[in-house]
C-alpha cells in the first residue's frame, strides 16, 4: 500500500475516532438539555483548542504534521491488527444479532411492546422503552437505539413528554402512535390504500333464542407497511385485542 492510502485510511480512522464517536455521544442525550450540555462539553475545548492551533502558521503545521504521524501509526496499528472472525451460522430459533449484540427487534414487536409499556397513560419516555427492552428480549439498549427503533416503525420522538417514572423527558405520546381501527362488519375488505370499505353484515342466529345478531370481523389497517388487526372482545365489549403484524418478515416453519 503507498504512504497515500495508508495515510488516507489513517485519517479515517482518526475522522471516525475525534469526530463520529463524539457527534453519536452528543446525540445520545436524554432530552435537549442533556444534548446541549454535551455539545458544549466537546465544543468548548474544540473551539479553545482550534483557537491555539491556529493562532500562528508554524503552530498549524506542526499539527498538521502530528496528525500524519498520528494517522499513519493508527492505519499501520490497524493493518497488523487481526481480521474479523467471520460470522458464525446462527442457530434455528435463535435471535438475530444487530449492532453491539442487540437481538433484532421487528417494527411489529417494537409496536405492540409500546403498547405493552403505555397502558392507558398518554406517553412513555424513551429510556423506560429501553429498560423494557432490556427486560423483555435482552442487551443493554440505550436512548439511541430506542430513537431508531421509532424510526423504523414510524413512530413520532417529542423531545418533551409528561409520563409516569421520571420529569418531562424525550418520549413517545400515544397520539403519534397509529391509531387504533373500529370495529366493522363481517366481509369489511380492505383496499389498497389501507382504508376499510363499507361491508354488508350477515345475520346470524342464536341457536338458544333463535334472536338475530351480526356477526363481526376484526378491522385490518395498515401503517408503515405493518397491518394492525382489531377485534373486539365477545366477553367485554369496551376491550379491543389489538395484534400488529409484519408482512415483511419471512416466517420460519
Amino acid at each position: 500500500m503507498s504512504y497515500s492510502r495508508h495515510l488516507a485510511a489513517g485519517l479515517r480512522l482518526l475522522g471516525e475516532r475525534w469526530f463520529d464517536r463524539p457527534r453519536r455521544w452528543i446525540l445520545a442525550g436524554e432530552n435537549p438539555l442533556d444534548t446541549a450540555i454535551r455539545a458544549v462539553m466537546i465544543g468548548v475545548p474544540g473551539y479553545v483548542l482550534w483557537g491555539v492551533v491556529s493562532s500562528s502558521w508554524k503552530t498549524l503545521i506542526a499539527t498538521v504534521v502530528i496528525v500524519c504521524l498520528i494517522a499513519l501509526r493508527a492505519a499501520t496499528k490497524a493493518a497488523k491488527s487481526p481480521p474479523k472472525k467471520a460470522p458464525t451460522t446462527p442457530v434455528e430459533g435463535a435471535p438475530e444479532e444487530t449492532r453491539d449484540g442487540l437481538p433484532e427487534v421487528s417494527p411489529s414487536e417494537f409496536l405492540g411492546l409500546l403498547y405493552d409499556v403505555l397502558g392507558v397513560a398518554k406517553g412513555v419516555h424513551l429510556r423506560t422503552l429501553a429498560a423494557a427492552l432490556t427486560t423483555r428480549h435482552g442487551g443493554a439498549w440505550e436512548i439511541a437505539d430506542v430513537r431508531r427503533l421509532c424510526e423504523a416503525a414510524e413512530v413520532a420522538v417529542t423531545p418533551t413528554v409528561r409520563a409516569p417514572g421520571g420529569k418531562p423527558t424525550v418520549g413517545v405520546y400515544r397520539a403519534d402512535l397509529p391509531p387504533l381501527p373500529q370495529p366493522l362488519s363481517e366481509g369489511a375488505v380492505v383496499d389498497s390504500e389501507s382504508r376499510p370499505r363499507p361491508a354488508t353484515t350477515s345475520p346470524t342466529t342464536t341457536p338458544t333464542t333463535g334472536a338475530p345478531t351480526t356477526r363481526t370481523t376484526p378491522t385490518v389497517t395498515e401503517h408503515g407497511g405493518l397491518r394492525i388487526v382489531a377485534q373486539g372482545d365477545p366477553d367485554n365489549p369496551a376491550r379491543t385485542h389489538v395484534t400488529v403484524l409484519d408482512p415483511r418478515r419471512k416466517r420460519t416453519g
